[in-house]
C-alpha cells in the first residue's frame, strides 16, 4: 500500500501520517501511565507501539522500513507473551487491578523474572529485540532530518520503561496480597507457551544482524514496486 498508493505525493502523505505516529505514540504510552489495570497497560501499549511502526514506514528510506519490520516482529512475539503473563498471574491473584496486588515474585519466582525480562524487551533495553527494532528508526530519523519524532520516539520508551517497572514494583515485588491457596497454585504448565516467546526475544536480540539483514531485504522489495505491478498486470 506505501509503496503504490502512498507513493504519489510522499511529502505530503508521508508528513501526515508522521504527524499521527507522534500522536499514536504519545496517546497509547499516556494511558498506560495512568491505568492500573495490567491488562489495559498492555491494551495501550499496543497502541503506542504502532506508532512506532507508522514512524517507520512514513521516513520511507530502506533502513527506517526495515526497522519497521523488525518492529512488527518483535511486537508480535514481546506482546504475546505480555498478554500470557497478565493471564497467568490473574489466575493466580484473582485480579487485574495493580493496586490489589503485589508479592508474586516470592511466590511464583520464574513468572517474574521472565515477565522481567520481556518487559524491558518492550521498554528497549539492549541486548533484547525492542532496542534492535527501534534503533534504526531513530537512527535514519535523525539522518533525515526528523527530530521532533526521534525525541518523542525516546520519550515514549523512557514512559514505557515507567510503567513496565509500575508493574513489576506492584504486580511481583512487595508484599504478597494473594492467599496461601492461591501461593500454592501451580502454574508451570501455563509457562510453556511463554518461555520460547521470551527465548525468542533474547536470541533475535543477539541474532539483531542477520535479523535485519532479512528485513533490508524485505525493504528494498517494498520500495521497489514495479516488481509487484509487473506480477499483477503483466510486463
Amino acid at each position: 500500500m506505501f509503496s503504490v498508493v502512498f507513493n504519489q505525493n510522499p511529502e505530503f502523505t508521508h508528513t501526515v501520517i508522521l504527524v499521527m505516529a507522534a500522536f499514536t505514540m504519545i496517546l497509547g504510552v499516556l494511558g498506560a501511565v495512568a491505568s492500573y489495570n495490567y491488562k489495559s497497560i498492555l491494551a495501550y501499549h499496543c497502541i503506542s507501539q504502532y506508532g512506532y511502526i507508522m514512524m517507520g514506514f512514513s521516513i520511507f528510506s530502506p533502513l527506517a522500513i526495515a526497522g519497521a519490520i523488525y518492529f512488527i516482529a518483535h511486537h508480535s512475539i514481546v506482546k504475546t507473551a505480555l498478554f500470557q503473563f497478565a493471564g497467568v498471574t490473574e489466575r493466580i491473584t484473582g485480579t487485574s487491578d495493580l493496586k490489589k496486588m503485589g508479592g508474586v515474585l516470592s511466590s511464583h519466582p520464574w513468572l517474574a523474572w521472565l515477565f522481567f525480562i520481556t518487559a524491558m524487551s518492550l521498554a528497549g533495553i539492549p541486548p533484547l529485540t525492542g532496542f534492535f527494532a527501534k534503533y534504526p528508526l531513530v537512527l535514519d530519523g535523525l539522518d533525515q532530518g526528523h527530530y521532533i519524532i526521534v525525541g518523542i520516539a525516546l520519550f515514549v520508551g523512557l514512559l514505557t520503561l515507567y510503567s513496565m517497572v509500575k508493574i513489576m514494583m506492584y504486580v511481583y515485588w512487595g508484599k504478597e496480597k494473594h492467599t496461601s491457596e492461591q501461593r500454592k497454585i501451580k502454574v508451570g504448565s501455563l509457562l510453556y507457551p511463554i518461555i520460547p516467546l521470551v527465548m525468542l526475544t533474547v536470541v533475535f536480540g543477539f541474532a539483531a544482524e542477520p535479523v535485519m539483514q532479512v528485513s533490508m531485504t524485505i525493504a528494498e522489495e517494498i520500495l521497489e514496486p514495479s516488481n509487484y505491478i509487473n506480477t499483477v498486470l503483466g510486463e
